[in-house]
């Protein structure tokens, strides 16, 4: 059941050369009346729409689903190649990605074990619908903004010089960790040497930590960002509170997310540091004795 969600969203994972049109020497698909549109229908509202005013010689990217329990991936595959449209198969998921003409594609509903056909549609990127999905604005009308409040961005860095984490107004804090950690290491016999403190290993007061990812000042907009950018569109959850960024690298490593924290509790109440943000993570079963954990 696990790999048939993705029915809703097609992969668009097509080759180039997909684009062409069947090989005109190809077997030709049996004609299929509309009426069977609305008789035994396995269309997507999409297709279905797309294939209304189409001709029928007209191509299409579509993602074929089937019953893993009734059929095989083999016999779709040929049953859908001997109807002369194009195909490219899924490793591991119960469907297979298929450039049909619309005749081939209504003669699909009558293959056995097929479960739906879709349009690989275009599909488009949510972020400004956030705060509303979660009724933020709701809440920003009643004056309610995070106003005082510190939220911790624990994660690839903030760059402070985009207007809407911008750093000394909205970003109080950035710091960015050592990168040499091995030199930190303290030893016996250490000429001049103490032990140092994970939370002492981070350069403060840095306008751009994040070097290279976007992660983290990704995170920290959809927190708190001012949308200034955007004349509001993108402003973040909670646009009255202010952000502490801890840039832990772009790859992240287990001490300098223990530092990261160390250096959180350590000027928690400077910056009233109420929210701390981890959106990373690994996988396995949870271990509570891991020191992330702790």
């Amino acid at each position: 059941m696990s790999r048939r969600i993705w029915l809703i969203a097609p992969l668009a994972l097509f080759l180039a050369s997909c684009q062409d049109s069947p090989d005109a020497g190809a077997p030709t698909a049996p004609a299929v009346a509309n009426a069977a549109l609305a008789e035994t229908s396995l269309l997507g509202p999409e297709l279905e729409a797309a294939l209304a005013d189409a001709a029928a010689t007209d191509t299409f990217e579509v993602v074929v689903n089937y019953d893993e329990t009734l059929t095989t991936l083999d016999a779709v595959t040929s049953s859908v190649l001997q109807l002369g449209a194009g195909v490219i198969q899924f490793r591991h998921l119960s469907m297979l990605a298929s450039l049909a003409t619309k005749e081939q594609i209504l003669a699909m509903q009558t293959l056995a074990g097929l479960q739906s056909i879709y349009l690989n549609r275009e599909l488009r990127y949510l972020n400004a619908e956030g705060r509303g999905s979660i009724n933020a604005d709701d809440v920003h009308a009643l004056g309610i903004t995070g106003k005082g409040v510190g939220i911790a961005i624990l994660d690839t860095g903030i760059d402070g010089g985009h207007p809407d984490v911008a750093f000394g107004s909205k970003t109080v804090q950035n710091v960015k960790h050592v990168a040499n950690l091995r030199d930190a290491y303290y030893f016996e016999g250490k000429i001049n040497g103490t032990i140092r403190k994970g939370a002492d290993l981070y350069i403060e007061d840095v306008e751009n930590t994040e070097t290279s990812v976007g992660h983290g000042t990704h995170v920290a907009g959809t927190a708190a960002g001012s949308g200034a950018a955007s004349d509001g569109k993108y402003t973040g959850v909670a646009p009255g509170a202010h952000l502490i960024g801890l840039g832990a690298g772009d790859v992240l490593f287990v001490f300098w997310i223990l530092s990261g924290f160390d250096y959180i509790i350590d000027h928690q109440r400077e910056y009233n540091i109420q929210v701390v943000n981890n959106s990373w993570g690994s996988s396995g079963l949870f271990d509570p004795d891991d020191p992330i954990n702790e």
